[in-house]
């Protein structure tokens, strides 16, 4: 239940209300959502959303750093590609360049191509439970402890120490993740979007997304992609 696949957590999963982009700068960074997981060597780069879930861990000495970039570089980029994390890799030997270059996240975003980050592959055994957390709509949290032959305090005390929050909260979490993106993706109303995300109606997922993102899900779509 321990192991952390060799890298080291840095920070649990947690959001901004900024869109960043990020470039590796020496050793390896592994950052994973409720969906994706995305693993960058030096001159790696990653664009993140507005309000994007994420945990972010390091190996073999790693570092990253934010590089600046315009509101409106950032809007565009996710009015063109949709909410959600993309990659790309700079050229040989440009890193400092960008580095010390003002709005360089500008440049970058113009002149490098991107891709969605990878979809997440489970790769220990909490990992994998943790997947089954997400897609258990149903099933009660004390019963996926009972399939994996732990006590709903063993399960509940490992899963915190791993993903730094409970498997509750967690488990509220990645639906909201799913809500947000059906509300900056699909046409359908809130309370469709509401019922698919898995909460018991509009008023539930009015709450929820209040408490943790402090945003409206009539406001969050024009917040995110704004």
């Amino acid at each position: 239940m321990g192991d952390r696949n060799r890298y080291d957590i840095e920070h649990s999963i947690h959001w901004h209300s900024a869109g960043r982009l990020i470039v590796c700068v020496s050793g390896q960074v592994r950052e994973r959502s409720f969906k994706t997981q995305g693993e960058f060597n030096a001159g790696d780069f990653w664009i993140r959303p507005k309000f994007m879930p994420h945990d972010g861990s390091l190996k073999f000495g790693g570092s990253y750093r934010s590089i600046s970039i315009s509101g409106d570089a950032l809007k565009k980029f996710v009015e063109c590609h949709g909410w959600g994390t993309r990659r790309g890799r700079l050229p040989a030997d440009s890193l400092s360049h960008f580095l010390g270059k003002t709005y360089a996240g500008d440049s970058i975003l113009r002149e490098i191509p991107t891709t969605p980050i990878e979809p997440l592959q489970p790769a220990t055994g909490l990992e994998a439970i943790a997947a089954e957390v997400l897609t258990s709509t149903e099933e009660r949290l004390e019963q996926i402890a009972e399939h994996n032959g732990l006590s709903p305090w063993s399960f509940s005390r490992n899963f915190s120490k791993f993903y730094g929050m409970p498997p509750v909260k967690y488990r509220i979490l990645s639906k909201l993740h799913h809500a947000m993106e059906l509300l900056c993706h699909s046409s359908d109303k809130i309370a469709a979007i509401a019922t698919e995300a898995g909460f018991y109606d509009q008023s539930h997922l009015h709450r929820e997304m209040k408490k943790y993102f402090g945003v409206k899900p009539r406001d969050f779509a024009s917040l995110a992609l704004g």
